[in-house]
């Protein structure tokens, strides 16, 4: 994990869903936590779940880490609540899990972008979030079964990041998460099998870099 590298500010994390945001988000919290105080805040699961999960990936939970699941959802008392709690405790990296959870059904979505950009830097913090991408290209085939199963054929990039029109320019970085076995792709161009891998994409970061980085699965336990 020593090669992602955070800077402050906003910052997206996007897959398809179902793809593992969650455990790779977990997995770098608690990475990031062996130097800094971060808060985990999860509204899809219970906080006893969170920890397991961690300790399944990595076998030990880091004290800096704080897992939150007891947050409202977005709106002026959660912020005020997050705002406190942060000075409070000293944390300099918040990851959200699930903006769309995080936001709630009524929630407005730019608007929910904008608070947290600012709340980003009015707290001098990284604040990390999860999404889930809109695919706009794919294909169908029949499984052996009948049923229709859908598969992307293309790496994440930027105008998959929908979920807010303000997302892609408030955010200080934007990152694609990417595992060609889950999404029906077996074996790479030259044969080469493609189950151990997790493609990691910057599609947006400060010194406007294209940077693409290859974990294996084996070395980061991530997925089972």
């Amino acid at each position: 994990m020593e090669k992602i590298k955070l800077n402050k500010g906003l910052i997206a994390i996007g897959s398809s869903k179902g793809e593992g945001k969650t455990r790779f988000s977990l997995k770098l919290a608690n990475y990031i936590a062996q130097n800094e105080n971060v808060l985990f805040i999860s509204y899809t699961t219970y906080k006893e779940k969170l920890i397991s999960n961690i300790i399944e990936i990595d076998g030990f939970i880091n004290e800096k880490l704080d897992i939150n699941t007891s947050f409202s959802y977005w709106g002026t008392e959660v912020f005020l609540d997050i705002i406190k709690y942060v000075k409070t405790n000293k944390i300099s990296t918040i990851f959200l899990d699930d903006i769309e959870n995080f936001c709630g059904y009524n929630g407005n979505k730019d608007d929910t972008i904008k608070d947290l950009k600012y709340l980003s830097e009015l707290l001098d913090i990284k604040l990390v979030f999860s999404t889930n991408l809109i695919r706009l290209d794919s294909i169908e085939y029949s499984n052996y079964e009948g049923s229709m199963i859908t598969i992307v054929n293309y790496k994440p990039n930027l105008k998959e990041f929908k979920w807010s029109h303000r997302l892609i320019n408030d955010c200080t970085q934007i990152i694609g998460l990417y595992r060609p076995s889950y999404n029906g792709f077996t074996e790479d161009a030259d044969g080469n099998s493609s189950y151990d891998r997790i493609e990691i994409y910057y599609l947006k970061n400060n010194e406007n870099e294209n940077n693409i980085y290859i974990l294996s699965n084996k070395k980061e336990n991530l997925y089972n």
